[in-house]
Formats: C-alpha cells, sequence, structure tokens
C-alpha cells in the first residue's frame, strides 16, 4: 500500500510540474495548452496613428441613462501628443482632451457629465481607444490567432489579432473583473470602419463610424 502511495504522488507531483511549466487558456470548460511565442519589444496599434491625419467617427454614446450622437475627432500631432474631441453635429463641443504620452489633459468637458469620477473615467476610456503603441510582455497563440499581454494605466490590457495580421479586440481587466472592451471593425487592417467600446465599471457604451 506505501509502495502505491507514493507512486501516486510522484506521478501528481510530474503532472503537476508539467502544467506549470505550460501556458494554458480556458476555453468553455476545457484547458487548452497556449504556446508562448518570443516577444517582441513594442505592439503598434495602426487605427489612430498617423501623423497629422484627422480622423473622423460619427458617435452614438449611451452614459448613465442618457444618450446623446456627435462626431468623434482625433488627430495624432507627433509621436507623443494625440488630441481628442467629441463634438455636436453642430459643432459645439461635449468633451475635448490632449493626451500627452501617459497624461491626459481635460480642456473642455460638458456641465452633465464635469463629474470627478466620470471625468477620470472618460480620460482613461478614450487614453485607451485612442492610444497605438504598447510594450509587449507576453504572446499567446491560439487557432493562429496572436494574444498579446501588456499594459496600460497600470492594468493589464489583452490585445487580439487575427490570422490576417488585424487588430479586431482590445481588453482591459483588473486582478478581480474585466474593465474594459473594444472591438474594432476594419476591412484592410489599417482604418478601423467602426468601433465598438464598453465599460463594465460604470453605464457608458460608445459606437463610432467612420465618416468619409
Amino acid at each position: 500500500m506505501q509502495q502505491l502511495i507514493k507512486k501516486y504522488l510522484i506521478i501528481s507531483i510530474c503532472f503537476f510540474g508539467l502544467l506549470s511549466c505550460n501556458n494554458y487558456r480556458v476555453k468553455g470548460d476545457l484547458i487548452e495548452k497556449t504556446p508562448e511565442k518570443t516577444p517582441e519589444k513594442t505592439l503598434q496599434i495602426p487605427y489612430f496613428d498617423s501623423i497629422s491625419k484627422e480622423y473622423l467617427y460619427q458617435a452614438k454614446i449611451k452614459a448613465y441613462g442618457n444618450q446623446f450622437n456627435g462626431i468623434l475627432v482625433v488627430k495624432k500631432i507627433n509621436n507623443n501628443e494625440k488630441r481628442v474631441a467629441l463634438i455636436t453635429d453642430f459643432g459645439n463641443t461635449l468633451m475635448d482632451f490632449e493626451i500627452h504620452n501617459d497624461e491626459v489633459k481635460v480642456n473642455y468637458m460638458l456641465d452633465d457629465l464635469d463629474k470627478k469620477i466620470i471625468v477620470n473615467k472618460l480620460k482613461n476610456y478614450f487614453q485607451l481607444l485612442v492610444n497605438s503603441n504598447y510594450t509587449i510582455k507576453r504572446i499567446n497563440e491560439y487557432e493562429k490567432e496572436l494574444i498579446y499581454i501588456t499594459k496600460l494605466q497600470s492594468k493589464r490590457v489583452t490585445v487580439f489579432e487575427d490570422i490576417r495580421n488585424n487588430i479586431y479586440r482590445l481588453k482591459q481587466v483588473s486582478i478581480f473583473r474585466k474593465k474594459v472592451n473594444i472591438n474594432y471593425y476594419s476591412a484592410d487592417g489599417l482604418f478601423a470602419d467602426s468601433i465598438h467600446f464598453k465599460s463594465y465599471e460604470i453605464p457608458v457604451e460608445m459606437k463610432f463610424y467612420k465618416r468619409d
């Protein structure tokens, strides 16, 4: 009996040792091995990354039970700075941000939204929406797609790239729960034709559609 117990313990130790040496991903009720690749230094998301180009999107936003439309304007000034504004169809400013490296400056915020917790969240959300460069911590591969593990705002960010090398999803999570989900829809992988942004922290959902 003692020899049988020893054999069982040895087999168990070897099994868990193998698990600890490999990356696994939970899909449904199955645990599947996820091969790890040698990370590159940075990941570049192309959708708001052309200097001096003005990106225009029709915006539909739901926030705290209110719904309004507008136009999202994004412009990359230089490698370290972007300007992001949301305006009405008549040209009135709803919110206006300057993003310089990791700092976000609020130039203007609509009075109805000008509450500290909302302003801080919107600063983080729009920075996450237009951020182009990430330092890669790890790369996993699953069903020929690449999954990049990185970080922004001291939170883990997971970026998904399909088999055509198009970035199609970004998720930000904390230790305990998911915080933000962004879906990109792009025909050519260079410009996002539409973007769906959803917060799981506060009731904010934004949809953007590229204007011609």
